[in-house]
């Protein structure tokens, strides 16, 4: 691959993630285009359309695949799962698709089942399974991991006991620390005679009341599931 290539994918991914950045926070600003360029294609247009992200005019097609409309486009068929209401679809039949890819209501209905779409994220966290886009490990709540994560374990929840759900979702995620020994990294750091009694003592009865602990497929001194917990057990502000 030349550097030209790398230069130009390199620009497609920067393009997905602002996309992504301005579907989290002014999603209505996409639809709004949607419905902007639908007229501007029926009217005289010249080949070229405004820009979702600038003021500019674009080219809808060009010469290869990674120019700007058609990324868009490439966007939108990543992102299914985000456009599911019927008068936002119905705007994707009136936008122009383009030498490269083809877009309109009907394709963008096409979305995997969502269970199966669990199972695959199951057996590869690092993949999103609607789009084959990498995912980076995280429990941050606007990441994509945290997002899938949240899509996911709210479908389950409908009709699932918390053990089942757990066991069809990543673990990736959860933190494990198995080697510290946080009762003797205590009683070193401690300088009180009368703590330093009840850390010995702690330390003699230790295989009572400090033992490995497992969850899922993770074992260790200390495993917190960070994102099972937010979404599963977050509390709520409403009031009986």
């Amino acid at each position: 691959m030349s550097d030209i290539d790398k230069k130009t994918i390199k620009q497609q991914q920067e393009l997905f993630e602002s996309l992504d950045e301005l579907c989290d926070s002014n999603k209505s600003r996409i639809i709004e285009w949607l419905g902007d360029i639908s007229s501007e294609y029926n009217g005289v247009h010249n080949n070229k359309i405004s820009n979702l992200l600038t003021k500019s005019k674009i080219p809808i097609n060009t010469k290869n695949e990674y120019d700007v409309y058609n990324s868009i486009l490439q966007w939108f068929l990543n992102n299914k799962e985000q456009f599911t209401d019927s008068d936002d679809l119905d705007l994707f039949d009136n936008i122009p698709s383009t030498t490269f890819t083809t877009i309109s209501k009907a394709i963008m209905m096409q979305k995997i089942d969502i269970l199966e779409a669990i199972k695959k994220w199951k057996s590869n966290p690092n993949i999103n399974p609607y789009n084959g886009s990498i995912v980076k490990t995280s429990i941050v709540s606007k990441s994509k991991y945290a997002k899938l994560y949240q899509t996911f374990i709210t479908h389950l929840s409908k009709d699932s006991s918390f053990e089942k759900i757990r066991k069809q979702l990543p673990t990736n995620h959860i933190y494990v620390l198995e080697d510290i020994d946080y009762l003797e990294k205590l009683k070193q750091q401690n300088t009180d005679e009368q703590d330093d009694k009840w850390i010995d003592f702690l330390i003699k009865n230790k295989n009572i009341i400090y033992t490995k602990e497992q969850i899922l497929d993770k074992k260790g001194y200390t495993v917190y599931d960070h994102l099972f917990m937010h979404f599963c057990f977050k509390k709520s502000d409403s009031r009986d």
